[in-house]
């Protein structure tokens, strides 16, 4: 029996491996990409800052574009899994081209990711200080 299953285990092994490889590199570019967007945002953040707004404030500012990226990002993709579960129905094995589950989950995985991802550049932003951030501009 595990001879027989050996050739499909390593394959969903494999494609488990590449899936977290994917999960990763997305949280990576969705950090460099919120603190990149942070810090070129110095200014209004520093003006923000001096016209009252909170640490708080800044810091749903920020998570808020990750989980608005992140938001855009799932849209396109359950539209596409959508589109190819057709396609892909005779290759599934268990489930339903449009397995609910699935549909829930790997979208609350994603947010969870971009709130993680988006949390320490936002941190940092809401720690800059306004009269140097003002100045430097």
């Amino acid at each position: 029996m595990a001879a027989t299953h050996s050739q499909r285990r390593f394959h969903l092994s494999l494609l488990g491996l590449f899936a977290g490889v994917a999960l990763l590199l997305a949280a990576v570019a969705l950090f460099g990409l919120i603190s990149y967007t942070a810090s070129r945002r110095r200014g209004e953040i520093g003006l923000r800052m001096a016209l009252g707004a909170s640490a708080k404030d800044i810091l749903r500012l920020i998570v808020g574009e990750g989980v608005v990226t992140a938001a855009w990002g799932v849209l396109i993709g359950i539209t596409g899994a959508l589109m190819a579960g057709r396609v892909l129905r005779k290759m599934l094995f268990g489930v339903t081209e449009y397995d609910p589950f699935t549909l829930v989950a790997v979208p609350l995985l994603l947010f969870a990711v971009a709130i993680s991802a988006s949390a320490f550049p936002a941190w940092r932003a809401s720690r800059v200080d306004a009269s140097r951030a003002l100045r430097a501009e």
